[in-house]
């Protein structure tokens, strides 16, 4: 039986013969050609000011918050669901995650809970487009103007989509972008670091330098301690290559999201929900299954089930909160995230997806809930 993945990226001739052409030249005074090439065209497709390609996203937040000067004791709110390496570069800095609930339709940062959340130590509210869904930036913004707050925007998994016709990305003090071998668009490993502050941008590149600045002319005369975070030629090269196909990519995850919406319409499943004015990129096609008896590590049993049957799931972020280094002595409990965690999983949604295969994903979950009496042929 064909096994069917997660996701996988578009590689085709062009980024091959895109890459080979760097492995053979981009060395001595043309190392850097393929990185300034490719920051060049993001910014110039995304309409950004500034940008800075760097070897993970996790590096581009770690040197993007270095470059807001955070110190010991700031705190950043950020949504309780979301990959754990934004709640890391907040500790990196020395400063304090805070952790909001999520919305119960769209999946990303509520808020309503962040306003709950905000104290005096607040310096920045972290909005987190979660699976390609896109986060209510109006009503963010109102927050981060009225406390003077910073806005850092992790489109990490929503590269391409829009809010009030604007890309993400575009709202934020800082905003990174993840490049990971399963995301839409890949370098292997990489991730983009943009803002649209001068000052911003000239702490960024000292931080980023190894704490060299850029005016300094002793060449290895470094200023501060910065850090390493940066992308190879190679990676670069696949980036630019990459970049000229992520509008058909991410046409094709949206076809592919279509054909779960055909399939999953009983009023139990709960897909991907766009934010008003927002466009989505349906990253991860995304499955809540809304029902008061689910059994005990139901979505990791609904895994197990679709792995034996060569589909890959993932499964729902869990709670950052609930995790061993980020639990506080008094519990925090933010219900929506807990809920959707225990749940939610990723469908496979890669770009190639067909709709026999989508029906295949469809068929098997619904013989696993079948199989755990949770859903009747005539459900059905």
């Amino acid at each position: 039986m064909k096994k069917i993945p997660i996701t996988i990226p578009y590689i085709d001739y062009r980024d091959i013969k895109k890459v080979s052409m760097a492995v053979k030249n981009g060395w001595g005074d043309r190392c850097f050609e393929n990185i300034i090439a490719f920051e060049k065209k993001f910014k110039k497709k995304y309409n950004f000011k500034y940008a800075s390609a760097t070897s993970s996203c996790t590096g581009a937040l770690h040197l993007g918050l270095s470059a807001l000067n955070l110190k010991k004791g700031d705190e950043i709110i950020l949504p309780d669901t979301t990959w754990v390496s934004c709640a890391n570069a907040i500790k990196y800095v020395g400063a304090k995650p805070v952790f909001a609930d999520i919305k119960a339709d769209t999946w990303c940062i509520d808020p309503n809970d962040i306003k709950k959340k905000i104290t005096k130590k607040t310096k920045a509210i972290m909005a987190v487009h979660l699976y390609g869904n896109v986060c209510d930036m109006n009503a963010i913004i109102k927050i981060t103007k009225k406390y003077n707050l910073y806005l850092i925007e992790d489109c990490a998994e929503s590269i391409g989509a829009k809010y009030n016709g604007k890309s993400v990305g575009s709202f934020g003090d800082i905003s990174v972008f993840s490049f990971h071998g399963t995301k839409t668009m890949t370098t292997g490993e990489g991730g983009m670091f943009v803002c649209k502050s001068k000052k911003i941008w000239n702490n960024y590149q000292i931080m980023h330098n190894m704490g060299k600045n850029p005016s300094q002319s002793k060449y290895f005369f470094l200023d501060v301690i910065g850090l390493k975070y940066k992308i190879s030629n190679i990676q670069a090269a696949l980036g630019e290559s990459q970049l000229s196909k992520i509008d058909y990519i991410i046409k094709m995850k949206k076809k592919v999201f279509n054909y779960y919406k055909k399939y999953f319409r009983n009023k139990i499943f709960q897909l991907n929900t766009t934010e008003v004015n927002s466009q989505s990129t349906y990253w991860m096609s995304t499955l809540n299954i809304r029902h008061l008896s689910l059994k005990k590590n139901f979505k990791e049993r609904l895994i197990t089930f679709c792995s034996n049957n060569n589909i890959h799931l993932r499964p729902f972020f869990y709670p950052l909160s609930s995790m061993p280094m980020y639990k506080t002595k008094k519990e925090l409990v933010n219900r929506v995230s807990d809920r959707l965690s225990k749940s939610s999983i990723n469908l496979p949604s890669g770009y190639n997806l067909k709709e026999k295969d989508v029906r295949r994903v469809y068929d098997t979950v619904i013989k696993f809930l079948k199989k755990e009496k949770l859903l009747l042929s005539k459900q059905i």
